[in-house]
């Protein structure tokens, strides 16, 4: 679950809402070169897909302990990823293998210490390299799109976690930091009101408009029990941000 503290509530996001908008993001992205470069349908799937494992488990708000409040996807632990993330890759690969590969990349990089889950994730992109064809298979491409995913998950991010109503975003969600593409192209990001983001330069091929399912929960909790009926009780909300020039 992405949460955003604000002023007077918590903002819940579920993870496969986030994900979507990563896709959205890249299936609009042309660049920042003289010539326009969309991207491949199967990227923008695999970015759309890359949080399908977090689909059950976003249902509800869960419970954290040491926060009295909601758990954000930062400070769920490996025990609980592991299996989560393998379930998670085991759909994704029913659905498009390539997809596949690369969530089985992106999801490497937060569980490096778990053995077993390493091992068993190099086995699978193995058996999918060997299924793909070589136009698809190419190790170059393949780095350059991983890189491409991590790009847009933290653009994702930015777009749902920072903004004038947010109240102290993450240190690693800064502008400067999420307006560098893997190849080193360096582009601003800055808010033009609460629903405004604006992009200079402007890397994708149109302005758009994201619509984001929400629910705004209070900022505190005395039980578990109180975060359930929150959660349960909070009317449906949109969040809306425009990305233009």
């Amino acid at each position: 679950m992405l949460v955003q503290r604000r002023r007077d509530s918590l903002r819940l996001i579920r993870q496969c809402d986030h994900a979507l908008v990563a896709g959205r993001l890249a299936a609009e992205w042309i660049g920042l070169g003289e010539t326009p470069e969309p991207l491949p349908f199967r990227f923008v799937l695999a970015a759309a897909l890359h949080d399908l494992a977090w689909a059950d488990a976003d249902r509800e708000a869960r419970w954290d302990e040491s926060a009295s409040g909601p758990f954000a996807f930062g400070t769920v632990n490996d025990d609980y990823r592991e299996p989560l993330y393998r379930a998670g890759i085991d759909t994704l690969e029913s659905i498009d293998d390539y997809a596949a590969l690369l969530k089985s990349l992106h999801y490497a990089r937060f569980l490096p210490d778990r053995p077993a889950f390493v091992s068993f994730e190099e086995a699978r992109r193995a058996r999918i390299l060997d299924r793909l064809p070589a136009a698809h298979a190419d190790p170059a491409t393949i780095e350059r799109h991983r890189s491409l995913l991590i790009f847009f998950d933290f653009l994702s991010l930015f777009c749902l976690l920072t903004g004038p109503g947010a109240v102290e975003p993450a240190e690693w969600l800064t502008a400067d930091r999420v307006g560098r593409t893997p190849s080193g192209e360096s582009f601003s990001l800055r808010w033009q009101g609460p629903a405004e983001l604006r992009l200079a330069p402007f890397p994708f091929a149109r302005s758009f408009r994201l619509a984001v399912p929400a629910r705004h929960l209070p900022l505190t909790f005395g039980t578990e029990a109180d975060l359930a009926a929150a959660w349960a009780s909070a009317p449906a909300a949109t969040v809306e941000v425009r990305l233009g020039p």
